[in-house]
């Protein structure tokens, strides 16, 4: 677990503990991944009185809008090499980008009046489509974040590792019903 050096000219050599860190990028953005998708389609049709079917043909549509806007992000990632790296930046960036899209997704909108229906899908639509944006930002950085094929075994080894160790935590910790004997 020593310092690495770079032996080949424009490759990054990343240290170990790097290695190990990087991957919990993805972590953060699965769990953001996961508590949008579990609940947006619900809450734009109980809790804005949206049909339920545009919420849910919206969320599957804005997968096709993220399919634009990865390339794009992966452009502007390659012309990046700040002071802060060429990651880092588009990872604090995309957090912020998500994490106030939903806050003003989940707490803004319901105080449009239900007299203005075409005002409430409009804020839905534009409010997770900057959601998208962000987590774009996010995942492209982990899916680009290693540039040898070596670092790839140590990155999803430790991402792996970490998952299970959740997955486990999970279903211990969990609340679970009692059944009725």
């Amino acid at each position: 677990m020593g310092e690495q050096t770079a032996k080949a000219p424009g490759l990054n050599r990343a240290k170990t503990y790097q290695l190990v860190l990087f991957p919990l990028n993805n972590g953060a953005t699965n769990v953001y991944y996961v508590l949008v998708l579990s609940y947006i389609a619900t809450f734009g049709s109980k809790v804005l009185a949206l049909s339920m079917i545009f919420a849910s043909v919206m969320v599957t549509g804005m997968r096709l809008f993220d399919a634009i806007t990865d390339p794009i992000i992966g452009a502007l990632m390659d012309r990046t090499n700040g002071k802060f790296g060429k990651f880092r930046p588009f990872m604090v960036i995309g957090n912020l980008i998500m994490a106030a899209s939903i806050l003003v997704l989940y707490c803004l909108t319901p105080l449009i009046p239900a007299s203005s229906m075409f005002l409430r899908y409009a804020a839905f639509v534009a409010l997770y489509a900057v959601w998208v944006i962000g987590y774009t930002f996010q995942t492209s950085c982990t899916r680009s974040g290693h540039q040898r094929p070596q670092a790839a075994p140590p990155v999803h080894h430790f991402q792996h590792r970490r998952l299970s160790a959740g997955h486990g935590c999970d279903a211990v910790l969990r609340p679970h019903p009692r059944q009725k004997l």
